[in-house]
């Protein structure tokens, strides 16, 4: 069965699948979990899949990735797909038939070209036209690239990370990550809440949480 995992983790894209396999879902990416679960639906084959927003807070490189696999998966499985989204460029590139809600109810429905080309409903007029208008705006400029170094506002060094057992599998232990620091330009920090997540590169997520305002 493992090696069926691994295959099928190398199948969507993910890389070092060896080493994924054996990580918790908090310390995977967006783009990874995407991947991971995509690699379960390939496993189960079903007739007709629904995806949930699965494009959510992905970067648009990722998303791009990841809608190229459900089209793939699509065709590896002949499957059907229910794909909801709020992203009408999503529903653009992928969709061949298009529902629009509002508060639960159908507004329309048609082929995706028609919905795009001769919109009926005011409100999926204005999905559109405000989807067009956001791809349509200009880029915001990018911050100089002559700022000095941001401070480290928090190092921590010869890290030891327990993760405790859970169900059939026992404790474990890392001490792949001696040092690690957290670097923000922001001053409006606050420590410890969340848990930490070591990266390869040397950073850690999720150390602190903004200062609420006020």
């Amino acid at each position: 069965m493992r090696e069926t995992a691994l295959r099928l983790m190398r199948d969507v894209g993910i890389k070092r699948a060896e080493e994924a396999l054996d990580l918790y879902p908090h310390q995977l990416s967006g783009g990874m979990l995407q991947r991971v679960l995509i690699a379960l639906v390939l496993a189960l084959e079903p007739d007709l899949i629904v995806a949930d927003e699965p494009t959510t807070n992905l970067d648009k490189i990722v998303e791009r990735q990841i809608l190229d696999l459900f089209l793939d998966l699509r065709s590896r499985l002949d499957a059907g797909i229910i794909f909801v989204t709020h992203d009408m460029g999503v529903a653009a590139s992928l969709c061949d038939r298009i529902a629009v809600m509002r508060y639960g109810e159908v507004l329309e429905t048609g082929p995706a070209r028609q919905i795009f080309e001769d919109p009926q409903h005011e409100y999926t007029q204005l999905l559109i036209s405000t989807a067009r208008e956001i791809s349509d705006a200009p880029a915001k400029a990018a911050p100089a690239a002559d700022l000095p170094p941001a401070p480290a506002l928090l190092s921590l060094e010869n890290i030891d990370l327990t993760f405790p057992a859970s169900g059939a599998r026992p404790s474990r232990r890392c001490n792949r990550f001696p040092s690690i620091s957290a670097r923000a330009r922001s001053s409006g920090w606050s420590g410890n809440p969340a848990p930490a997540r070591p990266r390869s590169d040397g950073r850690s997520c999720g150390f602190m949480n903004p200062l609420r305002a006020g």
